[in-house]
């Protein structure tokens, strides 16, 4: 699906979903659970299996890693 510059791909076989939106990108990554998301600025990833999620919106950073226990905002 290409609309403008939106790009909606999607593998269920290596569980990818990747949505493309101007300069907004949602991606998925569900074998590795991955789920990444740019929105201009603002990059939220998500990993699971290290249990890292780290928030970037303008210079705000809020990292979490569970494994480590640390806790940055």
């Amino acid at each position: 699906m290409y609309q403008d510059d939106c790009i909606i791909a999607m593998y269920q076989d290596d569980c990818i979903i990747a949505l493309y939106q101007d300069d907004c990108i949602i991606a998925m990554y569900q074998d590795d659970c991955i789920i990444a998301m740019y929105q201009d600025d603002c990059i939220i990833a998500m990993y699971q299996d290290d249990y890292i999620i780290t928030l970037y919106q303008d210079d705000c950073i809020i990292a979490l890693y569970q494994d480590d226990y640390i806790i940055a905002v």
